[in-house]
């Protein structure tokens, strides 16, 4: 028996028989001629929608920030960023060669 006669026993086996085969076949030989579908066109009420969640957010965290005032709360919240502990570093201009060889005095 050839390769492609076994496979069609392994799949027939799992529930895929001759007729299923052709069913997707003819699902196949569509699927190109299909056209692509449209976006709704009418996005008013979600946008409304996101717009409102956009504003009561907004006044929440202004309440927030007003009333809270531990900071590490603020940070929980993502109402507030950690300070950074370490300074930068300050870098030399790149016009400026940098010594490092060792000199003795």
């Amino acid at each position: 028996m050839g390769a492609r006669v076994i496979r069609v026993f392994q799949v027939a086996e799992r529930g895929i028989d001759n007729a299923e085969r052709e069913r997707l076949a003819a699902l196949v030989t569509q699927a190109p001629n299909l056209a692509p579908m449209a976006a709704p066109v009418d996005d008013t009420k979600h946008q409304a929608a996101l717009l409102a969640v956009y504003r009561w957010h907004r006044e929440w965290s202004k309440t927030a920030r007003a009333v809270i005032t531990k900071r590490a709360y603020l940070i929980s919240l993502g109402l507030a960023k950690r300070q950074s502990t370490r300074k930068e570093k300050v870098v030399a201009p790149a016009s400026a060669p940098v010594n490092t060889a060792k000199t003795e005095p």
